[in-house]
């Protein structure tokens, strides 16, 4: 069932406005996030051409909300997801367990990943890196995981 979320509003160069459409259900996450997670490993297509990193993974039904200084991606009954992967205009991002965007480098069940700290060609604020070099010099797995 596909539902339209509604349209939000994001600050600066980050996203100006867009539309979303979420599937109602989501997939518990492969050991990737808290219970409410998106599936991400199984699932993720990557598109590495000019530098995205893209997936075709259904949207995650919610919204972002600015609070404070921090973004939160809130549920349609208004509470935030939590210690968990989320999608949102084909990018993967992750909350961490208050709820919080990431940004920069995490470490999720031992595997470290990078957030986008700033916006990029491609890569918006908070957007995990997928199948690229980091902007410090490391290079991640399609997976967005950090290759040692």
């Amino acid at each position: 069932m596909v539902r339209k979320i509604g349209t939000m509003v994001l600050a600066g160069a980050m996203i100006l406005s867009m539309s979303m459409t979420a599937l109602a259900a989501n997939s518990p996450s492969k050991g990737r996030g808290g219970s409410s997670a998106v599936g991400k490993s199984s699932v993720a297509t990557v598109s590495s051409g000019a530098g995205s990193s893209t997936t075709s993974r259904a949207e995650t039904e919610g919204a972002w909300k600015l609070e404070g200084n921090t973004w939160r991606f809130k549920k349609s009954d208004g509470s935030d997801w939590k210690g968990s992967w989320i999608v949102s205009k084909h990018q993967w991002y992750y909350l961490d367990a208050d709820g919080n965007m990431v940004q920069g480098w995490k470490q999720i069940n031992g595997v470290w990943y990078y957030f986008s700290a700033s916006v990029s060609t491609n890569q918006p604020v908070g957007s995990c890196y997928l199948d690229r070099i980091t902007p410090d010099g490391y290079r991640v797995d399609a997976n967005g995981a950090w290759i040692k």
